[in-house]
């Protein structure tokens, strides 16, 4: 009976990044990519959940400078409401200006985090979980932060 049980092994060895690695992350990365990083670690959103956010679930309080965010928000059993930091919030404007500067249309349905804008797509086109897991792969591998398993695969 013994020779049918498998010993359980993690396919990744999960870690916590260090300040210096986070702060690197940051500064090699472009608004639209810190706009990604920073929503994550200060509002705890996972990745499958960023994607399906529309500029409409974000709301600025101005009091308290953040943005609060309204995480699947169609989705009555799922639904949750949750909040980003400060530096989270700067970068969100800037993101959200830069993305007005190059004559994007912002109405209030269209995804928080754009497809890049040198790829012609359907103006309401989301950018996927996959897409966003090969932006974070490539921001870490460039910052040379790696992770045995997953960074043998890029």
């Amino acid at each position: 009976m013994h020779r049918f049980h498998r010993k359980v092994t993690k396919a990744v060895d999960d870690r916590l990044y260090t300040e210096e690695e986070l702060h690197l992350l940051k500064e090699l990365s472009d608004i639209r990519v810190r706009t990604i990083i920073l929503t994550l670690l200060s509002s705890g959103v996972r990745v499958g959940a960023l994607t399906d956010l529309k500029l409409r679930e974000l709301t600025y309080l101005e009091e308290h400078k953040i943005y609060k965010i309204s995480v699947y928000s169609e989705e009555i059993a799922y639904h949750y409401i949750t909040f980003c930091t400060p530096e989270c919030a700067i970068t969100i404007k800037l993101y959200l200006d830069y993305r007005e500067k190059k004559r994007e249309n912002l109405p209030k349905q269209r995804p928080f985090i754009a497809t890049s804008f040198h790829i012609k797509r359907s103006k309401d086109s989301f950018v996927t979980r996959q897409a966003i897991q090969k932006i974070l792969d490539r921001e870490r591998y460039k910052a040379g932060i790696f992770s045995q398993e997953r960074d043998a695969q890029i």
